[in-house]
């Protein structure tokens, strides 16, 4: 296993198509499966998946009362972000936590 220092950073893409050539180029093929292999790459950067509220369980329900235009407006926004609006208004929150959180110190 290569340590930290010999490790690549993981490369950012201009495109989608730019992203889908890199990825199909480290296809290999182990027992006789295809398999992604990055393992020359840093993916120290990025958050860790599981730490991320939105792999967590989601076991707290609350009550929310909004003006219907401000409903209406979280609704049209979630649509064109093509993103269910219950997780639109989760990650507007955590947004606006960072942003605060960011500003406290």
């Amino acid at each position: 296993m290569m340590s930290t220092r010999d490790l690549k950073p993981f490369p950012k893409f201009e495109t989608d198509e730019a992203r889908e050539a890199f990825l199909d180029s480290k296809m290999v093929i182990r027992d006789g499966v295809n398999a992604l292999d990055l393992s020359e790459y840093d993916f120290s950067q990025f958050d860790r998946l599981s730490e991320h509220s939105e792999f967590s369980a989601k076991d707290k329900t609350i009550s929310l009362r909004l003006p219907q235009t401000l409903l209406e407006r979280v609704s049209e926004s979630s649509t064109k972000k093509k993103m269910p609006r219950q997780r639109y208004i989760r990650l507007a929150l955590e947004e606006k936590l960072a942003r605060d959180e960011g500003n406290a110190g």
